[in-house]
């Protein structure tokens, strides 16, 4: 029976014991990663392998650079021993191992899996070879295989009792795709199998015939004794960009295992890696740098400028919508903005926060806050703020009065909440600096659609940063911010009939808004920033 036959098989008994939701859940899973392109942004033929040394299970270190002085090196990334696929494969290399060794080369497979877990899987499946622990996923990173397993799929793992994230020691489920590299003596990549589906795996024929067209010990492509310098640091050769980017990233690898490094690592290598794709030219890398320059030149109290940069370029909305895990009908996140200010006035319910003279059409805005189940929370405070009717907010515009236009309120009991303040209007966000540079280069507007900011939080609820969007506007379809999402689109109906002015005690029309807050079961939280209030000159 053949690797691919075996395989199969057991795609077939798996996907016969899983439940229709199951399936579906892991294929999506699978898509996920594929659109993700990890696979395409791996360690690919032609780029030198970064220098390891990692503990074998059986003890001692093993020395990428020694190994490939002795002949070619066939590295197999697997994702731990509770992955049946991997010990499919682990088996099937061990059969070709001798086959392996009579090229001259070495073997190794590489798992983040911690020593006690892998020594179970070496004993079980008998394997000679070594494996090797790479805590942290220190080298798979390197190779840029890792990824999260999705959080739907980990909660099938542990119900199988499987905790990949307690077999790593790591706090989340993180792992290498599987990846089977050959590698010749002089450190290069020769063959790289990398598949987002976690089901395939390379076939030892392709390996064989790899390896044979690979005289052991030499070079490839001079058929001379070669010193893997991409991997000891040794030889003449001159040094490519991949070996920078794997000196950075092992000058780092302290950091692996943390938050710190996690982000860090990843910076460098998309950083990197753009570099490359888009061949940046030190020109540009030093105007770059110039523009973050000036964006920090132009900031102050009242105008955070990097925030306006991440808004424009959507970064904020992706990391927003990550983060959230609203559940479906619950409150969608929106942008906070540049021009959030904490410690508005806490106000009653029915209170007008329009304190200036000329703000714009009065607005009274009210609902409930709810759970998902439609349950009222009690006491959920609603932090809110907009523009005045020429588009700015107080805190850039000292003509009006302090925290004009801002406030916070708490429900009732019955989950309540009732405000006045004036109908929003779109506006444009600063273009004087780099920011507006950038729209401008890029041909776009700088227009906001009109809209209304709310942080919604509750103790024992996910608090919520989200703007409401008026349903008239023109630019809700080009929002410069890419603020906009359909379920918070609002209408504002404009009452103007005499008894229903009677009824809330005004005598001239204004736009009304009911609209319910929604509310996710989880941690309350801050906003994490506030702007200042730009003093008149």
């Amino acid at each position: 029976m053949t690797l691919e036959d075996e395989l199969r098989a057991q795609r077939q008994r798996a996907y016969a014991q899983r439940s229709p939701e199951e399936r579906k859940v892991r294929a999506a899973a699978v898509t996920a990663v594929a659109n993700a392109q990890t696979a395409e942004r791996a360690l690919r033929e032609g780029e030198p392998i970064p220098r390891f040394r990692l503990p074998s299970i059986e003890g001692g270190l093993a020395d990428a650079g020694l190994l490939l002085e002795r002949g070619p090196l066939v590295i197999s990334f697997y994702r731990g021993g509770w992955c049946p696929y991997c010990n499919i494969e682990l088996r099937s290399l061990q059969r070709r191992l001798p086959d392996i060794e009579a090229l001259g080369a070495s073997l190794v497979a590489i798992s983040p899996e911690m020593p006690d877990r892998t020594l179970m899987t070496v004993q079980r499946d008998a394997l000679t070879f070594p494996v090797l622990f790479d805590e942290g996923n220190e080298v798979a990173r390197q190779f840029r295989l890792t990824h999260q397993i999705d959080p739907r799929v980990v909660r099938y793992q542990l119900g199988n009792g499987n905790d990949v994230a307690a077999y790593n020691g790591m706090d989340t489920a993180e792992v290498p795709l599987p990846a089977t590299y050959v590698v010749g003596t002089d450190g290069v990549v020769r063959y790289a199998f990398v598949d987002a589906d976690y089901t395939r795996r390379a076939d030892p024929d392709v390996l064989i015939g790899v390896l044979r067209d690979l005289p052991a010990g030499r070079d490839a492509t001079s058929g001379t004794v070669s010193a893997p310098a991409s991997v000891t640091g040794a030889g003449t050769g001159a040094m490519s960009s991949e070996q920078i980017t794997a000196e950075v990233l092992a000058a780092i690898s302290r950091a692996s295992g943390t938050r710190a490094g996690e982000i860090l690592s990843a910076v460098i290598r998309h950083a990197h890696d753009l570099a490359r794709e888009v061949r940046l030219q030190p020109g540009e890398l030093l105007a770059a740098a110039d523009f973050l320059r000036r964006c920090g030149d132009i900031s102050d109290a009242a105008r955070h400028e990097y925030i306006l940069l991440s808004d424009v370029l959507g970064l904020t909305m992706v990391v927003d919508t990550e983060a959230a895990g609203v559940a479906d009908g619950a409150l969608e996140t929106s942008v906070l903005g540049p021009f959030y200010r904490a410690g508005a006035p806490w106000e009653p319910n029915g209170a007008n926060i329009s304190r200036g003279t000329g703000d714009g059409e009065q607005a009274r805005i009210h609902g409930r806050v709810l759970d998902t189940s439609g349950t009222p929370v009690s006491g959920a405070m609603l932090d809110v703020w907009s523009t005045n009717g020429h588009g700015l907010y107080e805190n850039v515009d000292p003509s009006q009065p302090d925290y004009n236009l801002r406030g916070r309120f708490r429900s009732a009991a019955d989950g309540s909440y009732d405000l006045w303040t004036v109908k929003p209007v779109s506006y444009p966000i600063p273009d004087d600096g780099p920011v507006g540079e950038l729209l401008a280069v890029t041909g776009r507007h700088n227009m906001r659609p009109a809209h209304f900011h709310v942080i919604a939080a509750a103790e024992g609820y996910q608090s919520v940063v989200t703007e409401l969007y008026t349903d008239d506007d023109p630019y809700l379809g080009s929002d410069a911010v890419f603020g906009v999402k359909p379920s918070l689109v609002v209408h504002y109906n404009h009452i103007d009939d005499s008894e229903a002015l009677a009824a809330v005690g005004r005598s001239e029309p204004y736009w009304d808004l009911e609209y319910d807050f929604v509310l996710t079961p989880g941690h309350a939280s801050s906003a994490g920033f506030s702007a200042g209030r730009r003093q008149a000159v």
